[in-house]
C-alpha cells in the first residue's frame, strides 16, 4: 500500500476513482478541488474549475474525461471535465432539478436526475452533447443507481405495485430496457455494476434479511449466484472489472465485514 495523498493531515481526501493508471479524489477540505494522480509518472495535478464541488459525491474517471457531482446555490448538479482541453460543462440539474451520482464509459455520461416528483435516468453522448431520458413513463417510481459499460446501461427501478426494486438493462443501440430481476417482488435488487458482458448487483432476501451478490451475463443471459451458503451474512455493494468481481462481505463469526474477490473467468 501506498499513501498517495502525503501531507495533508488537515485536510480531508475523499470519493477515489481510477482509469488506468489516473487517480482522482476529491478533496473536500480545498474549497472541493478534484485532484488527479498518475501513477506512472508520480505526477499530481489539482483541476481548477469554475464549480466548487465541496458538498459532491462520487467523481468518476474514464478516458480523458472526468465527471462528478457539484453543490451550488441552484442545488445539485453534474459537471464533465475534459482533461485533454482542461474545459469543463454543466450537464444537468440546477434550477428547481436535482441531478448526481455520474457514470462514465466509452464516450457516454448517464446520471440519475429529479424532476417532477420522481427520478429517472439520463444518458448524453459526449461526442454529440445530445442527452436522452432513458426511463420515460416512470413518472410514479424512482429509478437510480446508473452504470455504463460501452453501449450498455444498467439502473435500479423501484416497481410502485410492490415497492422493490428490480435491476434494468438498457441497449444504447436498439433504445431497448429489459428486467433483468423479474418476478421478483418480495426481494430487493440492488446497485447494479457492469464491465463489458458482465453485471453484478445485490439482492435482499425477505426471510433473512441479508443481501448476496448475483451474476448476470449479458451474452447468454444466465444469472448465478456468487455467494452460496450465506443465508446469515450480507454480501453488499459489488463492483466488476475485467472479469474480476469484488463485493463487501460479512464474517459470520464476528460479524466484522472484508472484501472478497471473484475470478469470473
Amino acid at each position: 500500500s501506498t499513501i498517495l495523498t502525503v501531507l495533508s493531515e488537515e485536510t480531508h481526501q475523499q470519493y477515489p476513482s481510477i482509469y488506468n493508471n489516473q487517480v482522482i479524489w476529491i478533496n473536500s477540505s480545498e474549497n472541493g478541488h478534484v485532484h488527479l494522480y498518475n501513477t506512472s509518472t508520480g505526477e499530481e495535478s489539482t483541476l481548477i474549475t469554475e464549480y466548487n464541488s465541496a458538498d459532491g459525491e462520487k467523481p468518476v474517471i474514464f478516458d480523458h474525461f472526468v465527471s462528478w457531482t457539484n453543490n451550488t446555490d441552484s442545488g445539485y448538479g453534474i459537471v464533465l471535465y475534459d482533461i485533454n482541453n482542461e474545459e469543463e460543462i454543466w450537464i444537468a440539474g440546477g434550477n428547481g432539478t436535482i441531478a448526481w451520482n455520474p457514470d462514465l464509459g466509452d464516450g457516454n455520461v448517464v446520471w440519475e436526475e429529479y424532476r417532477l416528483d420522481s427520478w429517472d435516468i439520463y444518458w448524453m453522448d459526449t461526442l454529440t452533447g445530445n442527452k436522452t431520458l432513458l426511463t420515460p413513463g416512470t413518472s410514479d417510481s424512482d429509478q437510480i443507481n446508473p452504470a455504463v459499460s460501452g453501449t450498455w446501461v444498467a439502473w435500479q427501478g423501484l416497481d410502485p405495485i410492490s415497492f422493490t426494486s428490480d435491476v434494468f438493462l438498457h441497449s444504447l443501440v436498439s433504445g431497448d430496457t429489459i428486467s433483468i430481476t423479474p418476478s421478483t417482488d418480495i426481494s430487493d435488487e440492488q446497485f447494479p455494476a457492469i464491465d463489458g458482458n458482465y453485471l453484478v448487483y445485490q439482492k435482499l432476501d425477505p426471510d433473512t434479511w441479508c443481501n448476496d451478490i448475483y451474476l448476470f451475463n449479458i451474452s447468454t443471459a444466465e444469472t448465478t449466484l456468487l455467494t452460496p451458503d450465506t443465508e446469515y451474512t450480507s454480501e453488499e455493494s459489488p463492483a466488476v472489472y475485467g472479469g474480476k468481481v469484488v463485493w463487501v462481505g460479512q464474517d459470520a463469526g464476528d460479524y466484522s465485514y472484508d472484501l472478497y474477490l471473484y475470478d469470473i473467468e
